[in-house]
Formats: structure tokens, C-alpha cells, sequence
């Protein structure tokens, strides 16, 4: 689960912030682990979000002005993405807010010094788009086999899995009984890609279709045989 956005918290004893982390029902965490008093604090300039202005920008969206002092954007995510408990874990290191290089305490984001961190023409892009910086993180998924057997209606029984092969990810089929199966995989528009008829007889062979010309992405799975039907969700890797 994650919380993003900005918040307008000034220090980790702010109500709002206790809820969050410690009080409600669904608990957050800091994927950085900084409590503080962030507003004007020298030991949180790496971190700040806000302002990217020392003095009203002419350009778009107006905003607040004063330099960078004040962590305001988040993106807080529960215990389960922090300890990888639900096939989704977050990457240590990788929060970051995109352009600030702890050397604009209190200054605009394009003022000398020149930013370490990214272009000079990036650092002039962000000051431009908003008075405050975006913030990122990196998550890890972690991929386990889809589809366990499936009985659906009369005993249908089929597992289908992800494997790698040499030029790419590998949908394997395997059917507990013989028949002709019908596979269609259709994409997050609702477009079919793959319309494909299985027909088994040896039931120790495991079927493999080629995924490696589709883009990454999840899509829908769909097996019919007869009137019997399974639907899944299926994820395709880069």
C-alpha cells in the first residue's frame, strides 16, 4: 500500500504524521527513516521539496516562494512493500527527490551553485513546472508463478506459468486433461493480441508460447474449453 503526495507536514510530532504512522488502522513508514523537524533544518537540506523559488516565477503555474526548506512531498508505503511480504518490496537507497542536491538550502533551484544532480536545463525545467520537486522510489516486484491449478465448473483442471527463456519470457501451459483448449490473451485496452487453440493428448507435456513480442505490461488471460472458462491476470517482465 502506498500514501503519496503532498502533505503540507512540517515535522515528524505533527498530528497528522502520528496517524499516519503510528495510530491508524493501514500504518506507513518513511522509506527514508528521517523523523524530525524538516521546516528550515540544515540537516534535512538533501531532502527538501520545496520551494524550488526565492521569488514569484513569471512563467507557469505561480506557487510559493522562499528557496529550498521544507520537506512537504512523501511517498509513505506499508510494512508489507518495506519487508517484501507481498511480492512487492521497496529497493533501499532508491527514494530520491529528483534534482535536489543538498546545495540550494534557502535558494531557488537554478541559483549558483551550478546542480550536481541533474542538468542545468533540468534543474531550469523543474524551477518552471512547480514550486515544489517530485520525489521517486524504486520497487522490486517479485514474480512467482501464476495460476495454480484452477477448478473451475466440472473439475477443469490447468496451471500456467512464467518462465525465461533465450529470447524472452515463456508462457507454459499444462493441462491435467485432454481436450482442445482455446487461449486468448488480451491486453489493458481491452485489444485481443493472442488467440491460440491447445490441443492436448499427453498430459505430461507442458505447452510453451512465446511472450517475447509483447510489450511489458498486465494483461488478461482467458481459457475456455467448452463452456467451462478460466480468467486470470498475467504479468509480463521487461
Amino acid at each position: 500500500m502506498f500514501f503519496a503526495g503532498d502533505l503540507n507536514i512540517k515535522s515528524s510530532a505533527e498530528a497528522a504524521w502520528i496517524l499516519l504512522t503510528a495510530t491508524c488502522s493501514h500504518l506507513f513508514k518513511d522509506p527514508l527513516n528521517l523523523p524530525g523537524l524538516w521546516n528550515n533544518n540544515t540537516i534535512y537540506k538533501s531532502i527538501h521539496t520545496q520551494s524550488t523559488r526565492t521569488s514569484a516565477n513569471p512563467g507557469c503555474c505561480g506557487g510559493s516562494t522562499g528557496g529550498m526548506d521544507d520537506r512537504f512531498d512523501f511517498i509513505l508505503v506499508n510494512n508489507p512493500v518495506m519487508t517484501g511480504d507481498n511480492h512487492l518490496t521497496y529497493i533501499p537507497n532508491s527514494y530520491e527527490t529528483i534534482g535536489n542536491d543538498g546545495q540550494h538550502f534557502n535558494l531557488a533551484l537554478n541559483e549558483a551553485p551550478a546542480n550536481s544532480v541533474v542538468p542545468a536545463n533540468v534543474a531550469q525545467s523543474l524551477f518552471n513546472m512547480s514550486d515544489h520537486l517530485p520525489v521517486s522510489l524504486k520497487i522490486k516486484i517479485q514474480e512467482s508463478p501464476v495460476g495454480l491449478t484452477k477448478n473451475y465448473k466440472k473439475e477443469m483442471a490447468i496451471r500456467y506459468w512464467i518462465s525465461d527463456g533465450n529470447n524472452g519470457q515463456i508462457l507454459n501451459i499444462k493441462a491435467e486433461e485432454s481436450g482442445m483448449f482455446q487461449l486468448t490473451l488480451i491486453d489493458a485496452v481491452g485489444k485481443i493480441i493472442l488467440e491460440k487453440v491447445i490441443k492436448v493428448n499427453d498430459l505430461t507435456a507442458v505447452q510453451k508460447i512465446s511472450l517475447s513480442d509483447f510489450n511489458p505490461g498486465i494483461y488478461s488471460l482467458k481459457i475456455n474449453k467448452g463452456e467451462r472458462v478460466i480468467k486470470d491476470k498475467l504479468l509480463i517482465s521487461p
